[in-house]
């Protein structure tokens, strides 16, 4: 094997092609010069100082103390191997194995991406706020936040209930607003796992952007096409436990495609706790009133045995009236009254002809619909399917 890179590369490969050289000294100061101003300056001061407040200038000064010596190490080995490669043949001299070699290599170019992938977002970010260009900036992702375990999260926001609030599953969708909010959120689109994209869901976005807060009526409400069933939502008792509490009656909605627009969710970060209080007082008044009739249908409470056993004076004396016969709704029960106390709140309601829900879907012929979602429920898997299967067909 030779001792230099040419002849290497020549034993491998035969004669090295000559490249023409195009970039000289200026070119390549410019280059050297932009990225570190756009990539080190520019781009990465204001986060920096966001993390480490006034002693922003000590990652600087590390910085430079690490781009000194390596600025000494290149230079005294760009006198001893003249040849193009730099880092990668630099390590090769040094261990003589091709994969370190590689890996070498590969990380320059990878730092190089990314050094260049910087400065163009960052680029791009100044470009759009300095002409108020109203842009987004990044791409889509898949954003993941660890919360800790449901118990605890519901430990912290209701000491006195939280052993009974945790056999119920569903409050833990609302306890995400503050996260939400930390990461800038304008608008939220919750859904229900039994939900169907048909469209894309920026038609709701878009068309229902005006709103805090934009759903599907609940059924059988007075403002639903089926029929109306007091047993299913007592509306009058909402409105009046409402007024009790000093809130704005809000009518009734699904909870299975909810989108919360204009910000909401930030100002929804500072009533996590009112919204567990009132699952927390719902839940004391069906612990003392064991499901019975048409209730029974739906089931008890989940965790009615724990919420009798923690029931003081105290607790009973703000036990609300549950206004359902369905104990599973408990949360959206909580939230309607939660969303009462929000100042100035504009509720939506989605159209039929965006969102079907329920049975919904069974009626119009699969070939002639516009939905973009269809929330199904559960129990009605079996249909939907079947459903599904005939719109393929007709396609």
């Amino acid at each position: 094997m030779s001792d230099s890179a040419g002849t290497l590369v020549e034993d491998y490969n035969g004669p090295e092609p000559d490249l023409n050289r195009v970039m000289g000294p200026k070119l390549l100061l410019l280059f050297i010069v932009g990225d570190i101003l756009g990539t080190g300056v520019y781009a990465l001061t204001g986060a920096v100082a966001g993390e480490v407040g006034g002693a922003s200038w000590a990652p600087f000064l590390v910085a430079f103390a690490v781009a000194t010596v390596t600025a000494c190490s290149y230079l005294e080995l760009v006198t001893k191997y003249p040849q193009a490669a730099g880092a990668a043949l630099y390590t090769h001299k040094a261990f003589g194995v091709h994969f370190v070699t590689f890996l070498v290599a590969f990380t320059v170019m990878s730092s190089g991406i990314t050094s260049a992938s910087t400065a163009s977002y960052a680029f791009a970010s100044f470009l759009n706020d300095g002409f108020s260009l109203d842009l987004p900036t990044g791409g889509g992702g898949l954003m993941l936040h660890e919360q800790g375990p449901y118990e605890q999260r519901l430990a912290e926001l209701c000491p006195d209930g939280w052993p009974a609030l945790a056999r119920y599953p569903l409050l833990h969708r609302f306890l995400n607003f503050r996260e939400l909010a930390a990461a800038g959120a304008q608008q939220a689109l919750y859904l229900d796992c039994d939900t169907v994209f048909f469209e894309d869901v920026e038609r709701l976005f878009d068309r229902y952007g005006h709103a805090h807060v934009a759903a599907r009526e609940e059924v059988h409400t007075a403002r639903n096409q089926h029929e109306t069933d007091r047993s299913f939502v007592d509306e009058p008792l909402l409105s009046r436990l409402a007024q009790h509490e000093g809130a704005v009656p809000i009518a009734p909605f699904n909870l299975g495609v909810v989108l919360f627009g204009r910000g909401v969710v930030a100002t929804l970060a500072a009533y996590e706790a009112l919204f567990v209080d009132y699952a927390w007082r719902f839940a004391l008044w069906t612990a003392q009133h064991p499901v019975s009739g048409a209730s029974a249908s739906y089931g008890e409470f989940l965790g009615a045995s724990e919420a009798l056993a923690l029931s003081t004076p105290g607790a009973l004396a703000r036990a609300l009236p549950y206004p359902s016969t369905n104990r599973w709704i408990l949360d959206e029960v909580a939230l309607w009254m939660t969303l009462g106390h929000v100042p100035g709140l504009h509720v939506a309601d989605i159209d039929r002809a965006d969102v079907a829900e329920n049975g919904e879907f069974s009626a119009p012929h699969p070939a002639g619909t516009s939905w973009v979602l269809c929330h199904y429920y559960s129990q009605n898997a079996g249909r939907i399917g079947a459903w599904l299967a005939g719109r393929r067909a007709a396609a």
